[in-house]
């Protein structure tokens, strides 16, 4: 019974430790973000780095799950409608600029009129967003708890580096139970696979950074390209979805043609880099 208490309190002043590191790092990106937004600041990107970390902090509670842990659970919830919420701001901020960079010159000209002309959703306001009560007690409850003085500087215990291996080979054979049905993957389905994937690499790169395995790096030498190529694909499916709501014409004709051969690159491309992916996620130690 001793061994067993000292095994659990041992597993939660490691897991204790990396979410508390890895969380305060996530604060550092969001805090100026969030500060930015709240003055007033139109600046698409403070809303890019906003949700950003906000995903980070979600993995990280993610990669924690059924261990013991003395982090606010309770501030998820709250977090994940502030996600949400900077989200239909970052689709309203991104829609010119993607447009402009799929259709080119000729073609963006036509679409920004297109734009223009088209209502758009009144989401609520970020500035709100950011002062709402939940929002800021969530984050200042996450603030203090990573405050607290770290009481564990030794190397991971075993227990705790079992469950990391065994947590990241799940979230890797989701990865590889999607790519057996890529060809036929509905859009949505697609776009969860490129939000698993994240997932997956921004834990190993925060593990990583501690880690320095040559066989991890490769590993995460060969996300980048795959996550870049979904990308494409869910830009691509964006961009259609804005141009379909678009008044018939010639040109919306052509561009939908253009950006159904971009989604069609876009999947091979990710064919064949999902066909690479290791069989097996790399051991971390």
């Amino acid at each position: 019974m001793v061994a067993h208490s000292h095994h659990r309190q041992r597993l939660r002043s490691d897991a204790d430790h990396d979410l508390r590191t890895w969380v305060s790092t996530c604060l550092e990106r969001l805090d100026p973000a969030l500060a930015l937004i709240a003055s007033g600041s139109m600046d698409p990107e403070a809303v890019h780095q906003a949700r950003v970390a906000l995903r980070r902090i979600r993995v990280a509670f993610s990669l924690v799950e059924g261990c013991p842990h003395t982090a606010p659970i309770q501030t998820q919830d709250p977090l994940v409608a502030l996600f949400r919420g900077l989200g239909t701001h970052r689709d309203n901020d991104m829609q010119q600029s993607l447009l402009s960079g799929m259709l080119g010159q000729r073609w963006s000209d036509w679409a920004m009129t297109q734009i223009a002309a088209t209502p758009k959703a009144h989401p609520a306001d970020r500035q709100t967003l950011v002062h709402d009560t939940r929002h800021r007690m969530a984050l200042n409850a996450l603030r203090a708890w990573t405050a607290l003085p770290q009481s564990q500087t030794a190397p991971r215990g075993k227990p705790w580096r079992q469950h990391l291996q065994k947590r990241l080979q799940q979230w890797h054979r989701r990865v590889q139970s999607d790519a057996l049905g890529f060809d036929q993957m509905e859009v949505e389905a697609v776009h969860r696979l490129r939000k698993r994937l994240k997932r997956l690499r921004y834990a190993l790169n925060f593990l990583y950074q501690q880690h320095a395995r040559p066989d991890v790096k490769a590993y995460l030498r060969q996300l980048a390209p795959l996550q870049e190529a979904l990308g494409d694909f869910n830009d691509a499916h964006t961009a259609m979805h804005h141009c379909a709501r678009w008044r018939p014409s010639a040109d919306q004709a052509t561009c939908l043609a253009w950006l159904d051969f971009q989604q069609a690159q876009a999947r091979a491309r990710a064919k064949t880099l999902l066909g690479c992916l290791y069989t097996d996620l790399p051991s971390l130690w």
